[in-house]
């Protein structure tokens, strides 16, 4: 049974992919000979042509094609353990600080706060439901969900989470009154 440098088949899903050497070499961050010299050992080792020149680039061949779809699966797999191993070991830890508006503070983020403390049991979370900005620049809060924008003034990175839509209500009675609903 041949020997087969697994790394090797990384090149040979690259020279795949891109179809010429010197873009694959980009791709791994090698040089040119290093791909030509990798997709040589592996076939060598298997006794088959993978890449033949067609049209100038690199085509493969009826064997490569079944080399391609195995090395894809590895790849794969590959990408989920490491995606899954992945700070394994990392915990988080520690206290977070973190305000909000009442309402989104008992709808939202209360629920979503008991499943985090469980999957992180060294996490203290201590919510603030606070109608007033407290600031993240004096340590205030660590996080902030609001429905503005934070003050110009303030240097913090602002993500807007979800879009919404706001809407004036108001009784009946007081359509009639000076200010007009659409002004609201």
């Amino acid at each position: 049974m041949p020997e087969i440098d697994w790394d090797d088949l990384r090149y040979v899903l690259a020279l795949a992919r891109v179809r010429a050497i010197a873009p694959a070499a980009r791709v791994m961050r090698v040089n040119a000979t290093t791909v030509a010299r990798r997709i040589f050992r592996v076939e060598a080792a298997l006794g088959s042509k993978l890449f033949e020149r067609k049209d100038g680039c690199l085509r493969s061949t009826e064997a490569a094609a079944h080399v391609i779809e195995r090395a894809e699966h590895i790849e794969a797999e590959a990408m989920a353990i490491v995606e899954q191993a992945s700070g394994a070991d990392v915990t988080a830890s520690g206290r977070v600080r973190i305000t909000s508006i009442p309402i989104i503070a008992s709808r939202l983020l209360l629920p979503g706060i008991r499943v985090l403390n469980d999957d992180h049991p060294g996490l203290l979370v201590e919510l603030i439901a606070e109608p007033r900005n407290l600031s993240i620049m004096q340590r205030d809060a660590d996080i902030a969900l609001r429905l503005a924008r934070p003050d110009k003034e303030q240097s913090v990175i602002a993500r807007r989470l979800a879009p919404s839509t706001l809407c004036g209500i108001c009784p009946e009675r007081r359509q009639s009154e000076s200010t007009a609903v659409d002004q609201l």
